[in-house]
């Protein structure tokens, strides 16, 4: 056993903080802003209800 304890746990305590440093770091990164689910139904809603009934029976021919 080289490493003396409180050299061990100074080094433990060293990985826990940069590991939460990561975890920060991520969740800053890629979960900042929340997403509003209802923005992107309505996108939805409002390609399918703008879209002309011939444009459909046309794909239909098609196949």
């Amino acid at each position: 056993m080289g490493m003396k304890r409180p050299a061990l746990a100074k080094e433990i305590a060293a990985i826990l903080v940069l590991k939460l440093a990561l975890i920060i770091t991520f969740k800053l990164v890629f979960f900042s802003d929340p997403v509003d689910v209802n923005q992107g139904a309505t996108a939805i809603d409002n390609q399918f209800l703008n879209a002309s009934p011939s444009a459909s029976k046309e794909s239909d021919n098609d196949r």
